[in-house]
């Protein structure tokens, strides 16, 4: 899966806020989906991946 492709497929189940969120990502793997929801979360937020 492209990158863009993962974007499309969570884009709308992501939350849109202004305000900087904190995200969890277990199991990221290759980080695909890591990598989508950085693209998608406003400035100055933070993933934890494990």
């Amino acid at each position: 899966m492209e990158q863009q492709e993962a974007i499309d497929l969570i884009g709308k189940a992501i939350p849109q806020r202004a305000s900087p969120q904190l995200w969890a990502d277990l199991g990221c793997g290759r980080g695909t989906f890591t990598g989508a929801l950085a693209h998608l979360l406003p400035k100055g937020s933070h993933i934890y991946m494990q």
